[in-house]
C-alpha cells in the first residue's frame, strides 16, 4: 500500500442522495465488502475494544440498511446508514488492525 500524509482528505461529505445514481449491483457489492472488513475486525486476535465497537456499529447499520436500499433505492436514510457503516468499517484496517483469510485469500 502507498500512503503519505497528505493522501489523507481534510473532509470526508457523506451524502446520500449523490449516491442514488450508483449501480445497484456496485452499491451492493460494496457494502457486502465493508461486511467483511467489519467481521474480520471482530474475527481479529489483535482487535480491541475500541476497534470492535466501530466492527459492531458498522455491521448494525450494514444489516439495516443494505436491504432498505435493495428494497426501494430512493431511500436516503438506509443510504446513510451503509455510508457510515462502510466508513466505521475501514477505521479498524487504518487503526492497524490485520485482517484475515477473507482478505488474504483476496490478495491471491
Amino acid at each position: 500500500a502507498y500512503t503519505h500524509p497528505d493522501m489523507a482528505p481534510v473532509a470526508v461529505v457523506l451524502d446520500p442522495a449523490i449516491t442514488v445514481h450508483t449501480p445497484e449491483w456496485l452499491w451492493l457489492s460494496t457494502g457486502v465488502r465493508a461486511v467483511d472488513h467489519a467481521s474480520e475486525t471482530l474475527g481479529s486476535l489483535f482487535s480491541n475494544a475500541f476497534f470492535d465497537g466501530m466492527a459492531e456499529s458498522a455491521l448494525k447499520l450494514l444489516n439495516s440498511g443494505l436491504p432498505r436500499v435493495k428494497l426501494d433505492p430512493r431511500d436516503l436514510e438506509a443510504r446513510l446508514d451503509c455510508q457510515v457503516g462502510a466508513w466505521q468499517s475501514m477505521i479498524p484496517i487504518i487503526g492497524g488492525v490485520p485482517m484475515g483469510a477473507s482478505h488474504a485469500i483476496g490478495h491471491v
